[in-house]
């Protein structure tokens, strides 16, 4: 699924699209949809869940690795690594 990423808003929905269809809880990736935009990531190459909780998020330049909590909160840690 292409979406056009001319806006800001329409950036964070492309991120949040690719979270999303890698069954991550709908309230934790808009928020690190948020967190990767504020970390100017442009775009994510792949999602690698590790466990329940626990994915890598690979970008064309870095990977992250992302903690979710055990309940959808609007807060994740999302690391560079």
């Amino acid at each position: 699924m292409t979406l056009k990423k001319d806006t800001k808003k329409d950036h964070q929905e492309y991120l949040y699209t690719k979270l999303i269809n890698s069954n991550i809880p709908q309230i934790s990736s808009r928020f690190i949809a948020m967190r990767l935009q504020e970390l100017d990531v442009m775009e994510i190459t792949a999602i690698r869940k590790i466990n329940t909780l626990i994915f890598y998020i690979y970008t064309p330049k870095k990977k992250y690795s992302v903690h979710l909590h055990q309940i959808d909160l609007p807060d994740a840690k999302v690391e560079e690594i």
